[in-house]
This record gives structure tokens, C-alpha cells and sequence, in this order.
């Protein structure tokens, strides 16, 4: 379940593995599994301990969101075809996301 895997990141990040965060993140993933606070719990724990920044997280995270994105279906897809998939430009405020 999801709370051994906080209580690990938490008590003992230097433990905290890429598997760990590969399930944690499927949980997350799952609608309604896991409290909101908890999230906000998870994602801080993260951050105060660096974890995210870690190559092998950032390789569980990426190969996670990539098994949980929808795909686009696309039409003739083998002539011209571009998808802006960040929202960057025409705000008209000068942002970059």
C-alpha cells in the first residue's frame, strides 16, 4: 500500500528506491487511492529530500507517466503534422512555461 511507502521516504529517503517511487506513483495514479493530503505529503517529501532529482527517479517517473498518458489519435498522421503539447506562446503575457 501507499502509507509504507510515504513512511519509507519519509523516515529513510536514503532508502527510498526507484521501484518505491515507480509504485507510489501508480498509486497516485489510481483515481481516489490515496487521501489528497497524503499526496501533498508525498510530493513534499520528495522535494525536502531531493529525491526527485535523482536520475533513477527521474527515469521511474518519466517510463510512469508515459505508461498512464493518453495517446492522441491522429489522422494521416504520415503527412504534416504538429501538435503543441505545452501551451507556451499566445498568451500575450510574455510567459514560458
Amino acid at each position: 500500500t501507499f502509507k509504507p511507502l510515504l513512511k519509507r521516504l519519509v523516515e529513510t529517503p536514503e532508502y527510498f528506491t526507484a521501484e518505491d517511487l515507480t509504485i507510489a506513483l501508480k498509486h497516485l495514479f489510481t483515481a481516489g487511492a490515496i487521501d489528497p493530503t497524503l499526496i501533498g505529503s508525498f510530493l513534499t517529501a520528495l522535494h525536502v529530500h531531493r529525491v526527485e532529482r535523482r536520475p533513477e527517479s527521474l527515469a521511474a517517473a518519466a517510463s510512469v507517466l508515459r505508461s498512464v498518458a493518453l495517446k492522441a489519435a491522429v489522422e494521416a498522421s504520415d503527412e504534416d503534422f504538429v501538435v503543441d503539447i505545452v501551451g507556451t506562446g499566445g498568451d500575450g503575457y510574455n510567459l514560458f512555461n
